[in-house]
């Protein structure tokens, strides 16, 4: 099984080598996903990120237990670095292509709007956090 998979990555190298152009399309066109010019779709993708995020945190501890060792704080910041690409993804690429693109005013007007909704989503929740907490009478 070990030997298979050498020579497929040999393989894999050697074509890499030798058509490095004819691969790279061919990747940039089957994984690129194009990120939307719609600002609501932009927050929610950020809200799913981090929806995702905090369940993990929440639940690993549950499953796993405490963890002392040097790797969760290098997860850590691994993932606060995951965290900035990809609240950059959804925040900043497309009004910088925008931008870039000579379309000013769109870039800054996606840019905000894309806040502007994510600030909603986000004070709504902590609203509700709130109100929930002076419903349960918990300090």
């Amino acid at each position: 099984m070990m030997w298979r998979f050498l020579l497929l990555a040999s393989k894999q190298i050697l074509l890499l080598n030798i058509y490095p152009s004819c691969i790279t399309n061919f990747l940039a066109r089957e994984f690129y996903i194009e990120m939307t010019k719609n600002p609501f779709l932009n927050a929610l993708a950020a809200l799913l990120y981090i929806s995702i995020v905090a369940s993990m945190m929440f639940y690993a501890p549950k499953f796993e237990g405490r963890v002392d060792s040097v790797v969760v704080p290098i997860a850590m910041l691994s993932l606060f670095t995951l965290s900035a690409a990809m609240m950059g993804y959804c925040f900043v690429l497309q009004p910088l292509r925008l931008y870039l693109d000579g379309e000013k005013k769109t870039a800054v007007t996606l840019f905000v709007r894309t806040l502007t909704i994510f600030g909603g989503i986000t004070a709504f929740f902590l609203l509700t956090v709130f109100f929930l907490i002076q419903i349960q009478g918990i300090k």
